[in-house]
């Protein structure tokens, strides 16, 4: 079954009327936001529509990103507010998105990474399968690579855009009650912690004894078959896709923090995170404490070669 908007739908494409929407979602503390772009084929992303949804007004507004002039100032009260929670599904792209008008996406979550942390087992983090899972409703993702920069936009276009904001806003609901109610299992006394992780650890194994060779196979499989693709995928350009998945090697830096240019350029951290190589995650906590940046950090950081990440998706 696929989901349908169950909050009014708003196309905004006047100014008044967008201005009038803007005030309006600055009264929510938390928002959703997704966008949808034109041109991501060729490389470039024209901001096309700005979904906003939130459940207090139980409203999904639709911003016409073509025809709203002076995006920046119209979106900035609350693209740039630290009060207003800003919820995405894969936040990178958003903040990518809002960048190319000039604003900084300020205090936001990703349901992405929050699914990923939360329940680490799905085979899917997708919108679409994250909808399936704790809704049983899927999105039509087909829309996604419509074209919109078409205007009108066609009915359907419509209700995907508002869903896919809107499905994003329960989901983050859903994911932070997940949160909330393990976390209340974390307490300063030292002497509960130890107890609850021992229990934990318990009923952990005993829920997975009659699985456990099972998940055993699985997981073998899942690792040998992804290293077999590795190797094959070169056959391919590095790249293949089927009807069950997508696969793909991307190239990527191989580099290491030089030691002798640390010493060079910051001597009074050197001594600090050489032990004797250097620990990344130490190094930029360092760093930070510094008030160094990452054009800071970079200037330590050397290429050894090239390696390639492998990027496996499957498909709804």
């Amino acid at each position: 079954m696929l989901y349908e908007p169950e909050w009014d739908v708003h196309w905004i494409d006047s100014w008044n009327d967008a201005k009038d929407a803007i005030d309006e979602l600055l009264s929510c503390s938390t928002v959703a936001v997704d966008t949808e772009t034109a041109g991501w084929q060729f490389g470039s992303n024209r901001l096309c529509v700005v979904q906003f949804s939130a459940e207090p007004i139980k409203k999904n507004y639709l911003f016409d990103a073509l025809n709203l002039l002076e995006l920046d100032s119209l979106f900035k009260p609350l693209i740039e507010n630290k009060q207003v929670l800003k919820v995405a599904h894969n936040v990178s792209f958003e903040l990518k998105v809002f960048e190319t008008i000039g604003l900084s996406l300020a205090n936001y979550a990703c349901t992405l990474e929050m699914a990923k942390q939360l329940r680490p087992h799905l085979s899917s983090f997708r919108l679409s399968a994250l909808a399936e899972h704790f809704f049983s409703r899927s999105l039509d993702k087909s829309w996604q690579v419509s074209d919109w920069s078409q205007r009108p936009l066609l009915p359907e276009q419509i209700r995907y855009a508002a869903s896919d904001a809107e499905v994003t806003y329960k989901i983050y609901k859903v994911l932070k009650n997940i949160a909330t109610r393990l976390r209340s299992a974390l307490t300063d006394d030292i002497d509960s912690l130890l107890r609850n992780y021992a229990e934990v650890c318990r009923k952990k194994e005993e829920l997975l004894k009659p699985i456990f060779d099972t998940l055993c196979d699985y997981d073998y499989l899942l690792e040998a078959i992804k290293e077999k693709v590795r190797q094959e995928l070169p056959k391919y350009n590095n790249e293949y896709e089927n009807e069950s998945c997508y696969a793909r090697l991307q190239e990527v830096r191989k580099t290491e923090v030089s030691i002798e240019l640390l010493k060079e350029k910051y001597p009074e951290i050197a001594e600090l995170v050489i032990e004797p190589y250097v620990r990344r995650d130490k190094l930029k906590a360092v760093f930070k404490e510094f008030n160094l940046g990452q054009s800071d950090l970079d200037k330590v950081i050397i290429d050894v070669g090239k390696t390639y990440r492998l990027h496996l998706e499957i498909k709804d």
